[in-house]
Parts: structure tokens; C-alpha cells; sequence
């Protein structure tokens, strides 16, 4: 494998659509119900609300991966944060979920990162270079408690 690896994240159709449609359906239990109209026009706000925040531009316009071990946020305004890649994250055919220290600021984000968002080549070379990075690391030992 070669580095730096480059990603650039493009927004998600698709899950701009999936999310969309589940609080579309969630919108439409909630007007099935049996409740004074008031109450349903307030958990429909709440139900609405995060729908917004998928419609807002991404804060993250790509990610750079510089070495076997280090990986880069790339941001709208083209500063970088250096990750570590939790245990947590999982990446399958269809989709990534990347779990990551942010070095700075000992922030713990997470990111669904799906094929839509970047070119195949790229969502490839993700999944091998996060399979290869978690065999590489280090498997901790559980002490049994005695």
C-alpha cells in the first residue's frame, strides 16, 4: 500500500434518503396516534429535528491516510486533525463505521462512511488499509478477576 492515501467525501445520497425516509415514517406514526394535536406538532419537531443536521453541509471534506498507522480528518477549511482508529470501528462491503480519537483535543468521534461518498477505488482501499490496521494492532489481554 501506498501513502498517503487521499479520500475525498462527497455528501451520502444515500444516506441522506434512508434517514429521510425512517423519520418520514416515525412522522407519520406519530400523526397516526392518538393524541391532542398540540402534543403531536411537538414530537413531530423532535422527530424533524435530527433530519436537519443530515441536510447541513459536512464539517469533514476528506480523510488522508499518511502511514500504516496514522490518519488525518481533512475539514471544509483545510486544516487536519490526526486520528487513532478505536477498536470499535467496523468496516463491511457496504458501509464503515469509523471510531476515532481526535489526538488534540481527546475527542471521540464517529463517522458512517458509505460507497457513495468516495470513488470504489478509494472505499477499497479504506476497508483493506482499517482490516490490515486492526490486525496490526496489538490484542490486549483480559485478567481474569480472581
Amino acid at each position: 500500500m501506498q501513502f498517503p492515501i487521499r479520500i475525498q467525501l462527497r455528501r451520502s445520497r444515500l444516506l441522506l434518503a434512508s434517514v429521510t425516509a425512517m423519520h418520514g415514517a416515525a412522522a407519520i406514526c406519530l400523526l397516526a396516534l392518538p393524541l391532542p394535536v398540540t402534543l403531536r406538532f411537538l414530537l413531530l419537531i423532535l422527530v424533524s429535528i435530527p433530519t436537519l443536521f443530515v441536510w447541513r453541509r459536512p464539517s469533514i471534506a476528506g480523510l488522508r491516510i499518511t502511514s500504516a498507522e496514522c490518519a488525518e480528518w481533512i475539514l471544509q477549511d483545510g486544516q487536519a486533525l490526526a486520528l487513532t482508529v478505536l477498536p470499535e470501528t467496523s468496516a463491511t462491503r457496504y458501509w464503515v463505521a469509523l471510531r476515532a480519537r481526535i489526538e488534540d483535543r481527546k475527542l471521540v468521534a464517529s463517522a458512517a462512511l458509505l460507497p457513495d461518498q468516495m470513488t470504489s477505488a478509494e472505499f477499497r482501499q479504506l476497508r483493506v488499509w482499517l482490516r490490515w490496521h486492526r490486525e496490526k494492532r496489538p490484542t490486549a489481554k483480559v485478567a481474569a478477576d480472581s
